[in-house]
């Protein structure tokens, strides 16, 4: 069948395009392309030489800009995933470099930083910054329990409440009177609030005056991921109300927000399982809720009716908080009001309740203690594990005392070590760091007497003392006269004055104490007393003895070598016969006695300077023992006359 124009009406074949009559396009639908093409051509005939258009041009030009587009985000890429590589080798550089600190804090424990009593506030935030950095090197890289790291971050926030009161007592007045005349109140608080940003201190700035406070959202931000449930959610909570309740006597929070805090924290306080944190939250609470009800502006000054918000706080919390323990404290507070007294509140309350005047003074009248010092002790014993700790001397009282592993030191405290294997004592102060070495005689074993530290060596009869000049520790040798005064009523044996082994000693009481010294001699380091005939008593220390008979009393001091009768040169033992003057004089089988009486030992002390002691022959040197042998050994000559006349009659 034929097909016609749909212009003209004229038939044209099946392959025909064009029409041959009219000229127009058999298929309508490529008749507008052709006329697009042909517009094209015409434009680009009819265009300028110098002006060049394509066809495409469009096309690239959209290429080209989806090509930069492109560029763009593969250089983003690359830059943000140098970034992150640049922050990850930081990141293991510092986290290294913390690792490292960390162990050099291990070797030298002293360094590890002390909490400091402040001189000014710009002290205390360099000191403060140094401690908070080691406890983060610590958490980090510790090896500890979560308990033992617990016990640190608690004695943290323990100093960091104390804090508060001991600045805004000892520094504000001078310091801020002082700043705000400088450059302005606000000034003053921008300038402080600056100095402490990267602190846990907060400034509060209120009625012409400043307050510094725990800044819990810095605490959570740096510890929190290092903490047990029980604290993460204690310190979540501190972070919620991140302001202080009071300001003197003054509530600073309304009484609705200080409702709430409380029946947050002792709805935290039930679920908590750490017996130190149940602590802190008890103290928290028991001061916030005090504050609650014995605050002065609950009542208007001259009606003395309680304030509306005071009023609507108290029934908020009642309606509130159904099965909290404090309802039935805040009703009856409500039915009393003003005549609700101290005994009324001793009576209702619920939880752990302390003495007002010493909860306060606890705050005011305290210093800051060293936070990391059980932590320090636990290093260095590890370190040492053949050291022991002896005694600790304190400043305050200058007096000695036993060491307490279990209670932990202050400033002012020192504390000493037992003699090592090379007779060597060692002297630390509160952080452990050693201070001097005290090099003392071999056989020498410390005693605690009265408050004092003294040494007595065995081998060479004497004692000395531990003393403290302020700046080091030394050793003063006690002379007999020091003896007397350190033991009353004690008589001095001085064993180097008698020729004899065998010595005689008079008494005129019942009662009386000993003391067996030697001022030149050596070499005793294996003798001690023993009883032959009647009683002895021991005292403070090994050469001291007590004896309490009118009856005489026979005693032995030898080597633990030999028979406690046996007299040797090598090893001679002495035998002391004390009597009681006006009694029976026993007769004892020795042949020869030294006297020695309260006189002898008088003019003993008295001669120390001609004094020339009778040194037994194995104490003198060589050859002065071969001479004295000899003279023992020579016969003296003898003059023997004849008998006269008058003898023969």
């Amino acid at each position: 069948m034929a097909k016609k124009c749909k212009h003209c009406g004229y038939e044209y074949g099946e392959e025909d395009i064009f029409c041959s009559r009219c000229g127009n396009k058999i298929n309508d639908d490529d008749n507008q392309n052709i006329n697009s093409t042909i517009e094209n051509f015409n434009i680009e005939k009819t265009a300028p030489k110098n002006q060049k258009v394509s066809f495409h041009s469009q096309n690239a030009k959209k290429i080209f800009d989806n090509s930069m587009v492109q560029v763009a985000i593969f250089f983003i890429v690359m830059l943000c995933a140098l970034c992150f590589v640049m922050f990850f080798v930081l990141e293991k550089y510092n986290n290294h470099k913390e690792v490292l600190q960390f162990k050099n804090y291990i070797h030298n424990p002293s360094q590890i930083p002390l909490l400091k009593e402040p001189s000014s506030y710009k002290s205390l935030s360099q000191n403060l910054s140094q401690v908070e950095r080691f406890l983060l090197i610590y958490f980090k890289n510790s090896s500890d329990s979560q308990e033992k790291k617990e016990q640190i971050f608690s004695a943290y926030l323990t100093e960091l409440n104390k804090m508060p009161n001991i600045l805004n007592e000892k520094y504000d007045n001078d310091s801020i009177f002082e700043c705000a005349k400088n450059v302005g109140y606000r000034n003053c608080c921008k300038h402080l609030n600056k100095l402490f940003k990267n602190n846990s201190l907060k400034v509060f700035c209120n009625k012409g005056e400043i307050y510094l406070y725990p800044d819990y959202k810095f605490i959570k931000k740096h510890y929190e991921s290092y903490l047990s449930n029980d604290y993460k959610k204690y310190i979540s909570l501190k972070a919620k109300y991140n302001y202080p309740v009071a300001l003197d006597l003054d509530l600073i929070i309304e009484p609705k927000q200080l409702a709430n805090k409380i029946a947050d924290f002792e709805k935290l306080y039930s679920t908590v399982q750490n017996e130190y944190l149940k602590d802190i939250i008890e103290k928290e609470m028991y001061y916030d809720f005090r504050k609650f009800i014995f605050t002065p502006s609950i009542y208007a000054t001259t009606t003395r009716e309680m304030k509306k918000e005071f009023k609507n706080a108290y029934v908020d919390f009642i309606n509130k908080n159904k099965n909290s323990n404090f309802r039935p404290l805040i009703m009856s507070y409500l039915d009393k009001k003003i005549a609700y007294s101290e005994e009324n509140f001793k009576n209702d309350y619920p939880y752990k309740s302390f003495d007002e005047d010493n909860f306060m003074d606890s705050f005011k009248n305290s210093v800051l203690e060293d936070i990391f010092v059980q932590l320090r002790k636990n290093i260095f014993t590890d370190k040492n594990t053949d050291l022991s700790l002896a005694y600790v001397y304190d400043l305050r009282n200058g007096k000695w005392s036993k060491y307490n592993p279990q209670i932990q030191l202050d400033s002012s405290q020192y504390v000493i070590s037992e003699p090592d294997d090379n007779n060597n004592v060692s002297i630390y102060n509160s952080a452990f760091s050693p201070l001097q070495e005290l090099n003392i005689l071999k056989y020498s074993k410390m005693y605690l007497i009265s408050g004092g530290l003294y040494l007595y060596n065995n081998d060479k009869l004497s004692v000395s003392k531990v003393t403290f000049n302020g700046k080091t520790f030394n050793l003063y040798n006690l002379n007999h006269v020091d003896i007397t005064s350190l033991f009353p009523g004690i008589e001095v044996i001085n064993i180097d004055s008698f020729p004899s082994y065998n010595i005689i000693i008079e008494k005129d009481n019942a009662q009386a104490n000993y003391i067996i010294l030697s001022r030149y001699s050596q070499g005793w380091s294996d003798y001690s007393l023993s009883s032959i005939q009647g009683k002895i008593g021991n005292l403070a220390l090994p050469n001291m003895f007590s004896v309490n008979s009118n009856s005489d009393v026979v005693i032995s001091f030898g080597s633990s070598k030999n028979n406690s009768q046996e007299i040797s040169e090598q090893s001679p033992a002495y035998t002391f016969t004390i009597r009681t003057r006006g009694h029976k004089v026993e007769q004892n089988p020795q042949e020869s006695y030294a006297q020695y009486d309260k006189q002898t030992q008088m003019n003993a002390q008295n001669e120390t300077e001609k004094y020339t002691p009778n040194i037994m022959p194995k104490l003198k040197e060589m050859d002065e023992k071969v001479e004295l042998e000899q003279e023992l050994l020579t016969v003296p000559e003898q003059k023997i006359e004849p008998p006269t006349d008058d003898n023969d009659d």
